[in-house]
């Protein structure tokens, strides 16, 4: 029977470490990239929120009509439609004209936020 040297002992064991080396720092990547992924969704789902609330507003005071179509680049700036990322869009109710829905959109087409609006009656005053 033969017995293994030191050297080559070592050379399994360096082999082993280098392995569990490179499986530790594949995992870690990967949890970066979701950990990334994530917060650029919520960032986008934060002004989001913000763009319909501001236009909600907007609406209610009779600044912004139904119909209204927003487009935003990457970093939530005013752009053309060739350039959009996300599409802030708001639509009347078909049943009332003062009332209407304020969905921003990836300009792929996935939703990131709804938000129903009312207008004031006219002459009404803010509460």
């Amino acid at each position: 029977m033969r017995r293994m040297s030191k050297s080559s002992l070592f050379i399994m064991e360096l082999t082993l470490a280098i392995l569990m080396f490179s499986i530790s720092a594949a995992v870690c990547l990967q949890m970066m990239a979701s950990a990334k992924q994530r917060a650029d969704n919520s960032a986008a789902l934060s002004r989001a929120v913000l763009e319909a609330q501001t236009t909600a507003e907007e609406f209610k005071y009779g600044k912004a009509d139904t119909g209204l179509t927003r487009y935003y680049d990457g970093q939530w700036n005013s752009c053309s439609e060739a350039d959009a990322v996300f599409v802030l869009q708001l639509t009347a109710d078909p049943a009332d004209a003062k009332t209407g829905v304020i969905t921003v959109s990836r300009s792929g087409g996935e939703e990131l936020y709804r938000l129903s609006a009312a207008a004031m009656p006219s002459g009404g005053a803010a509460e």
